[in-house]
């Protein structure tokens, strides 16, 4: 029997957001051996970018079939993600990516875990993930008219 209303969200996803210094130092090394943190202590966005482009679409997909039928769609999930962006909330968008995910019950990705840890990393990360977002969901989507039948997907 298929669990449709199963959320995984673990601890460890968000470890970076309410970690010590050991663990934020942990995390900064780690984003420098990957390559998202350059030893000015700016972040790569280029690598950043590149790492959301290859991830991010395919979540926007996957958010998007999960929400179909839902008032509002996965466009209540962009219209979220673009406020707390107006307000630089970054990890508040990081947070509320984290439950997304666990809402699609997808593993949040390594990359994203580690960029949570270092400011300059969590705000490249969601800049090039809300560009991905508002380019693969569109703006203010409504839910399916009336007339079309609910076997009627995507």
């Amino acid at each position: 029997m298929r669990k449709y209303y199963v959320s995984y969200v673990d601890f460890a996803e968000f470890r970076n957001v309410t970690a010590d210094e050991s663990q934020l130092e942990a995390a900064e090394k780690a984003l420098h051996d990957a390559g998202y943190l350059m030893d000015s202590g700016k972040a790569d966005t280029h690598a950043i970018s590149e790492f959301v482009g290859n991830i991010a679409p395919h979540f926007c997909q996957k958010l998007t079939r999960r929400l179909h039928y839902r008032p509002g769609g996965a466009g209540t999930v962009r219209a979220t993600l673009e406020k707390l962006m107006a307000q630089k909330e970054y990890t508040a968008v990081y947070l509320y990516l984290t439950l997304m995910y666990g809402y699609i019950q997808w593993k949040v990705p390594e990359p994203m875990i580690l960029c949570s840890g270092n400011p300059n990393t969590l705000k490249a990360l969601c800049i090039s993930f809300l560009a991905c977002v508002q380019e693969n969901i569109p703006e203010g989507e409504e839910e399916e008219s009336d007339d079309e039948s609910p076997d009627d997907s995507e």
